[in-house]
């Protein structure tokens, strides 16, 4: 993680069409799983905004959404919302990510929710359905934000983690 690596370039390959954003997502995903709860590599992927897409932000030096392929990425397939999934936990468990979403709260609940809300209806990631969780944990309580969270989205989360095998998803 401390060795040069061209990080500036995931930024514009995660905002890129599908096929490419697909690609970088898998590959950060795989990089969270090898560095799991590290600090640095939160900082990171938070001081290079890497989430600002996923969660339909404005970019720090302007009022405009950050223009992305990401809605069409996320659209594809299971594995690319698993891959935002912890993306988004890993970048948004910082001091960066708060303070980012802290100026965003509605937004960032509501985009939270969806991702979570299209992961529960897949059963092949129960590990992104874990990473949803903790994403929309993090937000609500850091920024004591609960009741953004809809009434149904509470219901589904408690749904999943009553019918759910998987062991850390139940350990929720």
């Amino acid at each position: 993680i401390d060795r040069p690596f061209g990080w500036g370039v995931l930024l514009p390959l995660l905002v890129a069409p599908p096929p490419l954003s697909c690609g970088t997502l898998a590959l950060l995903e795989e990089v969270i799983d090898c560095y799991p709860h590290q600090e640095k590599l939160a900082k990171k992927l938070a001081g290079l905004h890497a989430f600002m897409p996923m969660l339909g932000l404005p970019w720090p030096t302007g009022p405009q959404p950050a223009s992305s392929h990401m809605q069409a990425t996320l659209a594809l397939s299971s594995g690319a919302r698993g891959a935002a999934a912890k993306l988004l936990a890993c970048a948004i468990d910082t001091e960066i990510g708060l303070r980012v979403a802290e100026d965003n709260v509605g937004c960032c609940v509501e985009s939270a929710c969806d991702l979570l809300s299209n992961l529960l209806k897949s059963t092949d990631r129960p590990d992104s359905v874990t990473a949803a969780i903790e994403c929309l944990g993090i937000l609500t309580s850091n920024l004591e934000c609960w009741e953004l969270v809809p009434q149904e989205v509470i219901t589904a989360i408690v749904a999943a983690l009553a019918r759910s095998s998987c062991a850390p998803t139940r350990a929720q």
